[in-house]
């Protein structure tokens, strides 16, 4: 296959949705909306998010910005905004676990620990996915759940 046409298939894929591993990161652009949510909910700011991976990084970019909250590496060492301890902050997963034509399912999850406190947290949601015209959005939440 000449360079032209692969990336022309890319294209191709790109316009179709994907699959798990090659999705396009802003099928899974709904899902920041349950990290709002989630984050609404809690009484405290975090001052970081640490993306899981490049794709979820490219999700919480604006909206870390709109929030005043950093994005940091895997290498900062973040406590659970609660405990009071800085630097404090979530790990956060969002990712798009299957998609069929205009419908994806999709996943988010939010995490912390407190070591000698209150131990570990964690909240996330799996949804229903659903493309309008060229947008995603959230056809229906099948989980939320708290631990």
């Amino acid at each position: 296959m000449s360079t032209d046409a692969a990336i022309i298939a890319g294209l191709i894929m790109l316009a179709l949705g994907g699959c798990r591993t090659g999705a396009p990161p802003l099928i899974g652009a709904p899902l920041v909306q349950g990290i709002a949510e989630s984050l609404d909910q809690q009484r405290v700011t975090p001052q970081y998010l640490i993306p899981s991976d490049s794709s979820t990084a490219l999700l919480l970019t604006s909206f870390a910005q709109q929030r005043g909250i950093a994005l940091g590496g895997r290498d900062i060492a973040i406590s659970c905004p609660w405990t009071g301890r800085a630097p404090t902050g979530y790990v956060v997963q969002i990712s798009v676990d299957s998609v069929v034509g205009n419908e994806a399912t999709g996943s988010f999850r939010l995490s912390c620990s407190s070591p000698g406190r209150r131990g570990a947290f964690a909240t996330g949601g799996i949804a229903k996915l659903r493309r309008v015209g060229k947008t995603w959005v959230i056809d229906k939440w099948l989980d939320r759940w708290i631990t």
